[in-house]
């Protein structure tokens, strides 16, 4: 009879060391899934900051090409008003 107590003391004490050990795991799962939803806001804050400066990108790239190509068109001008001069120089001398 004294061994059955005791080993219900034993079985006792090793569901009670579970339990803590349970405790503890769930509260570590909390911790965890608080910061794995912290991340994920995170990364859809950045995901959406991407998407922003992704979209400021591709205004300013518009932006620049026509006034590049205005360069360009000003630039050919400028080259065909000075084969004009030569031409005429040339014809003149």
């Amino acid at each position: 009879m004294q061994e059955v107590k005791r080993l219900i003391e034993e079985i006792g004490d090793k569901v009670a060391n579970l339990q803590g050990k349970l405790q503890a795991a769930e509260l570590e799962n909390e911790r965890l899934q608080e910061q794995v939803s912290t991340m994920i806001f995170k990364l859809n804050q950045r995901e959406t900051e991407l998407k922003d400066l992704e979209q400021k990108l591709d205004a300013m790239e518009q932006s620049i090409k026509p006034s590049s190509a205005g360069n360009r068109d000003m630039e050919i001008d400028a080259l065909v008003r000075e084969i004009d001069e030569c031409i005429m120089r040339l014809k003149q001398g």
